[in-house]
């Protein structure tokens, strides 16, 4: 079992903190993506045998708030394309995710 991180997530805060829209939910747009990135790559990397992770694997995945009851506006929406890679660490408990 792995235990999938996020390495920069400032990568994509400081985009969804320049949002004019989604001002309360700010906080759970940014946890709602960092989720599906994460269920994203343990999704593709359960068919990867873990000597594969040792070299950088780009995978990428597509976010669009409407999809999210919690963040579902009229007026609102989010989208967004994120590419990343994931590594397994040196410690090999843990998948590193960096956003590119």
């Amino acid at each position: 079992m792995f235990y999938y991180k996020i390495i920069n997530p400032g990568r994509v805060e400081t985009e969804i903190d320049r949002l004019q829209g989604f001002q309360e939910k700010k906080d759970l747009v940014k946890e709602e993506l960092f989720k599906k990135i994460i269920d994203d790559a343990k999704e593709n990397l359960d068919q990867i045998s873990p000597e594969k992770l040792f070299e950088p694997i780009r995978l990428a995945v597509w976010f669009h708030s409407i999809y999210f009851p919690k963040l579902y506006s009229e007026k609102e929406r989010y989208d967004t394309f994120v590419i990343y890679y994931c590594q397994l660490a040196d410690n090999r408990r843990d998948i590193l995710i960096t956003l590119e």
